[in-house]
């Protein structure tokens, strides 16, 4: 009984300055003639715009046809996205095939006729 009483004892010794160090330090006593400097925190950097976050793809969704001659895309039409259809040599030469004006089109496919 003697020796636990004798090891709590000592450990109340350690334990009443190690809470105050701790306090201390938790407040920012511990140096009283320490000055803090604020840091400046760096510019954030710009937000991107919802129209380059949400806004329709130039061109998407590309496949080529069964036979390799033509490819389809999605592309904007007025702003809603819709089929286009061109030849495999000149994407420049396309032309849309479906003329959706209101939600747009999300998925096609070719038929394999």
């Amino acid at each position: 009984m003697m020796r636990i009483l004798s090891s709590l004892s000592s450990v109340r010794v350690l334990a009443t300055p190690l809470a105050a160090v701790l306090a201390a330090g938790c407040t920012g006593l511990a140096d009283p003639g320490a000055t803090r400097t604020e840091t400046a925190m760096p510019a954030a950097p710009p937000l991107i715009p919802r129209e380059v976050l949400f806004g329709n793809p130039d061109k998407a969704a590309l496949r080529v046809s069964p036979d390799g001659k033509q490819i389809a895309f999605l592309a904007p039409v007025n702003g809603v996205l819709n089929v286009w259809v061109a030849p495999v040599e000149n994407r420049e030469a396309g032309r849309p095939v479906t003329r959706d004006t209101k939600r747009g089109i999300q998925i096609y496919f070719w038929a394999y006729t």
